[in-house]
């Protein structure tokens, strides 16, 4: 979808128990209005738990310029979840946490071969913002995010593993300007 603004879920919006699978599409440029923590999920807003409705999938998605006030100016997840081969993450804004994706689930999501480019957070987590949940994220590359703080991966609760990512420069993921 193109263009689209609601209160949350500016495309798409799933509700609990609600399994999705998004393969080659591409969601850009919609937004959510909101003020006061509200307007969340600028492209996707995905409330959890999945339940039994199993693990939900989004493989060679683009999610690009997408905006939130609140968090998750791309996605904005509760919801155990899989990205896949590449995933990007281009070009978003919130007024709070989570530039390119929100994270606060109870379970885990598995993230592989993503891309977090040019990301924004007005507090923290550019490219990804950790709340709550096990984060798995291997094989992807962070680069050009900002934020308040933490620009490229935030991990404020939950448990996280990050290896073998790229982080935007060769001299490791604490130097700066790395992620």
């Amino acid at each position: 979808r193109v263009g689209v603004s609601s209160p949350v879920g500016g495309a798409m919006f799933f509700g609990s128990a609600t399994r999705f699978v998004i393969t080659n599409v591409t969601v850009t440029s919609n937004s959510v209005n909101g003020s006061g923590g509200q307007g969340q999920g600028g492209g996707l807003f995905a409330f959890g738990p999945g339940g039994s409705a199993g693990i939900s999938t989004i493989s060679n998605s683009s999610f690009v310029t997408n905006s939130a006030p609140s968090d998750g100016g791309g996605i904005y997840t509760t919801q155990p979840s899989t990205f896949t081969t590449p995933s990007t993450f281009d070009g978003h804004t919130s007024g709070r946490f989570g530039g390119g994706l929100y994270h606060s689930i109870v379970g885990t999501t598995a993230i592989s071969e993503a891309i977090f480019i040019n990301n924004s957070a007005a507090t923290q987590g550019g490219g990804i913002y950790n709340n709550v949940g096990t984060l798995n994220v291997n094989f992807s590359r962070f680069t050009g995010n900002t934020g308040g703080g933490f620009t490229g991966l935030a991990v404020i609760g939950g448990a996280v593993n990050a290896e073998n990512n790229w982080w935007g420069c060769n001299t490791g993921r604490a130097a700066a300007p790395c992620n």
